[in-house]
């Protein structure tokens, strides 16, 4: 019987990894890098610390390239627009919220995000009242695709990881919800399932609106 819903965030709820992926390119070039767009996918789902370790080693050949200033400017370029304007939402992730509660289903994010950015996205889109747990990819030693993570998210909302749905996108991402243990819709948004990890999704959903369906059928079903 599946007891709560666990969201990513990034990709997932918000459009925002299209804006990510961008923000590490502009940044590269302003150190006169031609940043690979598949590099930048590469870290979706990261935490700061690992991407801080993948970009060291990325660039330990290149002594003119600073790591530092590269990161500090992603995080200033993506900030500014992200407490100025928001971050667009996705279509229909209000729907699921919406049943969700009325169902009284308890909800999480858990997001490898810092809590600031997490706090800001839900706050502009007025999605906060949907949320019943946070976590952040600081509150745990290990990011996706380990499942600390999800794991955590489980332990704040009381409920086991078996009885629990994770929504995400990312390759680390089902990596981790598949490593908790717990049922894996995936929601494609820039990074489309290879067929070695497959096996690791339970559902693939083409949109939010479709995974509403998926996660209907789990609840009502008491599966």
């Amino acid at each position: 019987m599946k007891k709560a819903v666990i969201f990513d965030m990034d990709g997932l709820m918000f459009d925002t990894e299209k804006l990510s992926v961008h923000m590490w390119i502009y940044a590269a070039e302003k150190q006169g890098y031609k940043m690979p767009r598949e590099v930048a996918l590469s870290i979706l789902g990261s935490n700061k610390e690992q991407i801080y370790s993948t970009f060291r080693e990325y660039f330990k050949d290149n002594e003119r390239f600073d790591v530092d200033r590269y990161i500090d400017d992603y995080y200033k370029y993506m900030g500014e627009h992200l407490f100025k304007e928001g971050p667009e939402k996705k279509y229909y992730i209000e729907e699921i919220l919406k049943y969700l509660k009325e169902k009284n289903i308890p909800v999480a994010v858990a997001s490898s995000s810092e809590k600031k950015y997490i706090d800001n996205n839900l706050n502009k889109t007025q999605l906060t009242g949907y949320i019943n747990k946070i976590v952040s990819g600081c509150e745990v030693e290990k990011s996706k695709p380990n499942p600390d993570i999800f794991l955590k998210a489980a332990e704040k909302l009381s409920v086991k990881a078996e009885e629990c749905i994770v929504l995400e996108d990312s390759k680390n991402g089902i990596l981790a919800g598949n490593s908790a243990g717990m049922t894996v819709i995936m929601v494609p948004d820039l990074y489309e399932a290879e067929e070695s990890i497959k096996g690791k999704i339970d559902y693939i959903a083409k949109d939010l609106r479709e995974a509403k369906k998926i996660i209907e059928n789990l609840i009502d079903s008491k599966q």
